[in-house]
C-alpha cells in the first residue's frame, strides 16, 4: 500500500495506521499534484485543507480528476472546486461553525468504511464546523451530521429537531468527500475516540486494500484503576491488543538518574485482546511509567501517579479552584462574584451570575484554606460570600411578598423582585449563608435567615413547598396564599425536597420551635414519599443523591430521617460501578430534547452524570458520615471521590478545561462523553457550582474533618417534648429491624422474564431468613394471601410476575425462633411488556385552507390513555385529562399508560426505524404538520424524505408496525 497526501499544514493522525497495516505513505509535491499520470504510481490520495471551504487550485483539480476517472482511489476534506463538486457529488455553498448538539451518524452500513459500525452508530465531532451544501446527483452517503437523541445509536423514538447533512459521501467505494475536517479528531478532541480511530483506520484500509482488521492492530496499554493509586493499594497492568507486547516494564521517575531503572512486569492473558499482571503493589510514592514494547517496534506509554490519599484530594481541590478563579472568578480575589460556566465545546465562558454558583463557590474556597491552612482561600471565600449577601441578588423589600427570596440570574435593580423562585437555588444560597454566618459571627448572613423564613410561609397545609405556585408577581400580587392552598403534595428532591434542609439549621440557629414544626411537617412529606413516589427531573439515580442531603440534615432530629437516608445510601451503593462511578438509571424523558434532562439513554449505559448526580450524592454522603458515623458512607464517599480525582482534566495545553469537571463521563471508554438530550446543559458544561464547587466543597470538608450540618447546642435550643416523641418513632422492639427495599427488571433469559429485589439488611446480628409478600393492589401486606415466597439473603427474583403488570411488594426480616419484624416501605414495580404492537390504521395526508394534516385511525383495540399508578395524586385533573383516547395537556410529560403515536419521515417508501426523521410525538390520531411542511420545502441538503407514516409505541417503548406509507408530493 502507498498512500500519497497532500495536507497542506493539517494535522495527519493516519499515518499511524498506514503504518500498522505495513503501508507506506509520503507528501506529494505540488508538480505531482499537477499531474494525473504522476499521481498514478499511488494506491490512494489524500487531500486534506487546514481550512474548511478552501478552494483547489484549478489545474489540481483536474489532474485529481483524471486520476480518480482512470481508477484512482482518493479521499478529500475540506477542498471545494465545481470539477471536485461534480467527481464526488456534493456541492459545497458555505462554511457553518456554530456548534450544536449535532452528532455524526452512520447512515449506510455497506460501505468499507462502515466496517465495523452499525447503521444509526453515533459519533461526537464535538461541535466541529462543516461545509454546508447540497448533493449533486445521486452520490451514496455514509455519514450525516444530525440532531439526534440517544448516546450510542440513534434513539428511535426521538423527535427530528433537525434535517441530516451530509458529511461523508461517496459516489462510489474508493472514492470518499467530507464536509468536516475528519482527520482533526485528535487535535480538536472529537469523542468517542476508539469510534474515530476505526473510521480513519477504515478510510486508510479502503484506499490501500490491506486485508487487516481494526482489531487486529488496535493497541491500547493502562492500569486498573487508572491515573493514581495511593501508596500500598494494589493496581494491575492492562494491554488491549491482539498480540501481547514483547516486554511491558515499570520504573519510578526521578529527578537524578540513579535508581531510574526499568523492572519487567510478566502479563497473562486475560481475556479476548486483553492481558494483565498481577496486582502489583507500589508503596513508594512518586509517578511511575510503564512501556509496553512490541515486536514490530511500536512503543506505548502510560503514567501512573502514586501519592496519599489527602495529598491527592488536595492537589485536586486546589487545581480546580485554580480553574474556577482562571476562567469564572470576575476578579481574582473574589469580591466580584463567580460566573455561571464554561462551555468547553463552544470555548466559551456563561456569564451569567447565579446566586447558587456563587454561595457553592464561596464556601469551597473557604472550606479548603481552612483544611489547607492558606488563609488566602478563606480570604477568598468570604469576599464571594460578602460579594452575594452585601449584593443585590436577595430581595431585602420587607414589604412585598418575595422579600426573603434570591434572584435567579444576576443583581436586582431598584424595585425589581424575583420572579422564578427556584426552590433548590434559593436554598444553596441560604445554606452557605447559614454556615458562614456559623463560621464567622458576621451578622450580615443572618439574612440567610429570611430565606427558611419566606420558605415557611409558602409551605401548604401537606408540608410541600409546591415549586408550581412559587412566582414572584403572584406572591407581590396576592400573597402566599395561593401556595399555602395549593394541592401538590408531589416531592421532587431536585427542587422542593430541597428546603427541607434548612429547617434544621435556621432552628439550630434561632431556638425557633415554628421553624422545627414546619421544616418537620416537610419532612413527613418526604418522608411519606420515600422512596417510591418522588417525582423525577433527570433520573432515578438523581432522586436518591439529592434526597440524600436533606434527610442527613435531619438524621440527628429524626430516626426516620436517618433511616430514609441509609435507604438513599443503599440505593447509591448499588449504582455504584468498581471504578467509583454513579451510573444513572432510569431516564423517563428519552424521546425530547427537554433542559433539566438526563446524559444518558438506556438503562446499563456506562454513564456517570457528575453534574446532576455524582457531586451532589458525593456531598450528601459526607453529611451522612458526619451525623451518623456509619463507616459504609464514608467508604462509598472515598470511592467516588477517588474516581473523581482520577477523571479529573489534565490538559495544560488548554487552560480552559485544565482542573475542571465536565457534566458527564464514560468510565468504560473513560472519557467525557454523553447524550446531547439536554440542550441547555449538555455533556461539556463545566458549572462553577452544581458541579465543580460542590466536588470542591466536599472533598475539602473531608480533609478539613469539617461539615455543612446544622450544630445542635440542647442548652440554647432543646428539642420541645414532641419532637423528643417522634424521635422515638420507631420503637426499640423493631428497631433498625426493617429492610430497604429496591426492586428492578431482569433481562430475560433461560429462564424468562423477572423481578429482581434486594434490600439492605436490617441492623444488627443477621436475620434467619426474610419473608416477601406481593399484592396487586397497594399496599402488600406481612399477610398470608400476599406471601410469594422466602429468602435466605437479601434478594429475591419473582419469576411469576407478569410484564405489564403492577405488582406491590413488602419484605420483613425473620429472628430465629420465627418472630417476624415490621414490613419494609412498600415499593411499587412494572416490569415492561416485550410483544408485537399492532400498526395505526388507514393513514391519509390531507392538505386544504387549514394547512397539512396526517391523520389515522388507532389500532384496533386499542385502550385509552390512562393514569399511572405511581403517578402524583393531583396530576390528574390539573395538569392533563383524557378525552376520547386522547392526552390533554402536556402528552411528552403527562403520567400515563397506554399507546402513543410517533410519525415518522422516511428515504424512501419503507418508512422503518431507525431509518426515519420522527417528525413529532402525539397521543392524539391527528398531527398538524403545517410547519414541518414549511420547513421541508426550504431544505438543500438533498436528503429529503419522500413518504411519511406513523407507528404505534406503548409505555414500554414497543414501537409497532408502521402504518402504510404515505408519499410526499408537492
Amino acid at each position: 500500500m502507498r498512500l500519497g497526501v497532500w495536507h497542506n499544514g493539517a494535522p495527519f493522525p493516519f499515518g499511524t495506521w498506514i503504518d500498522r497495516l505495513g503501508g507506506m505513505w509520503e507528501e506529494v509535491e505540488s508538480d505531482t499534484l499537477r499531474s494525473a499520470r504522476a499521481l498514478a504510481r499511488f494506491d490512494g490520495l489524500l487531500l486534506l485543507s487546514s481550512q474548511l471551504g478552501a478552494t483547489l487550485p484549478d489545474d489540481v483539480a483536474a489532474a485529481v480528476a483524471g486520476y480518480v476517472e482512470a481508477g484512482g482511489r482518493l479521499y478529500v476534506e475540506g477542498w471545494t472546486h465545481e470539477r471536485l463538486a461534480e467527481l464526488v457529488g456534493f456541492r459545497a455553498r458555505g462554511t457553518r461553525a456554530e456548534r450544536s448538539v449535532r452528532r455524526l451518524v452512520v447512515w449506510q452500513g455497506s460501505s468499507p468504511v462502515a466496517d465495523g459500525f452499525e447503521p444509526m452508530d453515533l459519533l461526537d465531532p464535538y461541535g466541529a464546523p462543516f461545509l454546508e451544501g447540497e448533493l449533486a446527483g445521486r452520490p451514496g452517503v455514509l455519514l450525516v451530521l444530525a440532531e439526534v437523541l440517544g448516546t450510542y445509536r440513534v434513539h428511535f423514538g426521538r423527535v427530528g429537531v433537525g434535517d441530516p447533512h451530509p458529511a461523508l459521501i461517496s459516489p462510489r467505494d474508493g472514492v470518499y468527500y467530507a464536509t468536516l475536517l475528519l482527520t482533526r479528531y485528535r487535535d480538536d478532541r472529537f469523542v468517542l475516540r476508539e469510534r474515530w480511530e476505526r473510521l480513519a483506520f477504515n478510510l486508510v484500509k479502503a484506499l490501500g486494500g490491506s486485508g487487516r482488521s481494526f482489531e487486529e492492530v488496535h493497541r491500547r496499554l493502562l492500569t486498573d484503576p487508572p491515573v493514581w493509586v495511593p501508596p500500598g493499594e494494589p493496581a494491575r497492568v492492562r494491554v488491549e491488543a491482539a498480540v501481547a507486547p514483547d516486554r511491558v516494564q515499570l520504573r519510578r521517575i526521578l529527578p537524578e538518574a540513579a535508581g531510574n531503572s526499568w523492572e519487567l512486569i510478566p502479563l497473562r492473558a486475560a481475556g479476548a485482546r486483553a492481558f494483565e499482571s498481577e496486582p502489583l503493589v507500589l508503596r513508594e510514592p512518586g509517578v511511575y511509567e510503564l512501556r509496553a514494547t512490541w515486536a514490530d517496534g511500536e512503543q506505548i506509554h502510560y503514567r501512573l501517579d502514586v501519592s496519599d490519599r489527602q495529598v491527592r484530594y488536595r492537589q485536586s481541590v486546589g487545581r480546580n479552584l485554580e480553574w474556577l478563579r482562571r476562567n469564572l472568578f470576575v476578579t481574582p480575589d473574589g469580591t466580584g462574584g463567580v460566573y455561571e460556566r464554561v462551555e468547553s465545546n463552544t470555548r466559551s465562558i456563561g456569564k451569567d451570575l447565579r446566586p447558587d454558583c456563587i454561595a457553592e463557590t464561596a464556601a469551597a474556597c473557604w472550606t479548603f484554606g481552612k483544611a489547607s491552612g492558606d488563609e488566602s482561600w478563606m480570604r477568598v471565600g468570604r469576599n464571594l460570600a460578602k460579594h452575594l449577601y452585601d449584593g443585590r441578588y436577595q430581595d431585602r423589600d420587607a414589604g412585598v411578598g418575595t422579600f426573603g427570596f434570591w434572584n435567579w440570574m444576576g443583581e436586582l435593580a431598584p424595585g425589581q423582585h424575583p420572579e422564578n423562585i427556584f426552590t433548590d437555588d434559593n436554598t444553596w444560597a441560604s445554606l452557605v449563608g447559614m454556615v458562614f454566618l456559623r463560621e464567622t459571627g458576621d451578622e450580615t448572613f443572618g439574612r440567610a435567615l429570611d430565606t427558611v423564613r419566606a420558605f415557611q410561609k409558602t409551605l401548604n397545609a401537606a408540608g410541600c413547598h409546591d415549586y408550581l405556585f412559587l412566582r414572584g408577581s403572584v406572591l407581590n400580587t396576592v400573597g402566599p396564599v395561593p401556595c399555602r392552598l395549593s394541592p401538590g403534595t408531589s416531592v421532587v428532591p431536585h427542587y422542593n425536597g430541597m428546603p427541607v434542609a434548612l429547617y434544621p439549621h435556621a432552628w439550630a440557629a434561632t431556638g425557633d420551635g415554628s421553624l422545627l414544626r414546619d421544616g418537620w411537617r416537610a419532612l413527613e412529606l418526604m418522608l411519606a414519599s420515600h422512596p417510591i413516589r418522588y417525582g423525577y427531573d433527570v433520573s432515578r439515580t438523581e432522586i436518591y443523591a439529592r434526597a440524600l442531603l436533606p434527610l442527613a440534615m435531619w438524621s440527628r432530629v429524626s430516626v426516620k430521617a436517618r433511616e430514609a437516608a441509609l435507604d438513599c445510601m443503599a440505593y447509591l451503593e448499588r449504582r455504584t460501578d468498581e471504578t467509583g462511578a454513579l451510573q444513572e438509571w432510569d431516564n423517563e424523558d428519552k424521546d425530547l430534547f427537554v433542559a433539566d434532562s438526563a446524559v444518558f439513554h438506556e438503562n446499563g449505559e456506562p454513564i456517570a452524570d457528575i453534574m446532576y448526580v455524582q457531586s451532589f450524592a458525593l456531598f450528601g454522603l459526607w453529611q451522612l458520615y458526619r451525623a451518623t458515623g456509619d463507616g459504609r458512607a464514608r467508604a462509598l464517599f472515598e470511592k467516588m471521590a477517588d474516581f473523581l480525582v482520577r477523571i479529573q482534566i489534565a490538559d495544560p495545553e488548554d487552560p480552559l478545561v485544565d482542573g475542571g469537571w465536565k457534566r458527564s463521563f464514560d468510565y468504560r471508554h473513560w472519557e467525557w462523553y454523553g447524550s446531547p438530550q439536554d440542550p441547555a446543559w449538555g455533556p461539556y458544561v463545566m458549572e462553577s457550582g452544581w458541579c465543580n464547587a460542590v466536588i470542591d466543597w466536599a472533598i475539602a470538608q473531608y480533609l478539613a474533618g469539617d461539615d455543612a450540618m446544622p450544630r445542635f447546642d440542647e442548652r440554647a435550643c432543646p428539642l420541645p417534648p414532641w419532637a423528643v416523641a417522634l424521635q422515638t418513632v420507631t420503637t426499640p422492639a423493631t428497631e433498625g429491624r426493617v429492610p430497604v427495599l429496591f426492586t428492578e427488571d431482569l433481562p430475560a433469559k433461560g429462564e424468562g422474564h423477572g423481578i429482581a429485589l434486594f434490600w439492605r439488611p436490617p441492623e444488627g446480628p443477621p436475620p434467619s431468613g426474610y419473608r416477601v409478600y406481593r399484592s396487586s393492589t397497594f399496599p402488600a401486606l406481612p399477610r398470608a394471601d400476599h406471601l410469594l415466597g422466602e429468602a435466605q439473603g437479601p434478594a429475591f427474583v419473582d419469576r411469576s410476575a407478569q410484564p405489564g403488570t403492577w405488582y406491590f411488594y413488602a419484605v420483613t426480616a425473620v429472628r430465629d425462633g420465627g418472630d417476624e419484624g415490621p414490613p419494609s416501605a412498600c415499593v411499587a414495580h412494572r416490569s415492561p411488556r416485550r410483544g408485537p404492537v399492532p400498526a395505526p390504521r388507514h393513514a391519509e395526508l390531507v392538505r386544504d385552507g387549514q394547512g397539512v394534516r396526517l391523520r389515522w385511525e388507532p389500532p384496533e383495540g386499542t385502550p385509552p390513555p390512562a393514569l399511572r399508578p405511581d403517578a402524583p395524586p393531583e396530576a390528574f385533573g390539573l395538569h392533563y385529562s383524557v378525552e376520547n383516547h386522547v392526552v390533554r395537556g402536556v402528552p411528552e410529560r403527562a403520567p400515563f399508560t397506554g399507546v402513543r403515536y410517533l410519525v415518522l419521515a422516511g428515504w424512501g417508501p419503507e418508512v422503518r426505524p431507525p431509518r426515519a426523521e420522527v417528525v413529532t410525538s402525539t397521543y392524539d390520531t391527528t398531527c398538524d404538520l403545517t410547519s414541518w411542511w414549511e420547513q421541508l420545502r426550504q431544505r438543500r441538503t438533498g436528503l429529503v424524505p419522500s413518504h411519511l407514516s406513523v407507528v404505534a409505541v406503548d409505555d414500554d417503548g414497543n414501537a409497532g408496525e408502521p402504518a402504510e406509507p404515505v408519499a410526499i408530493e408537492g
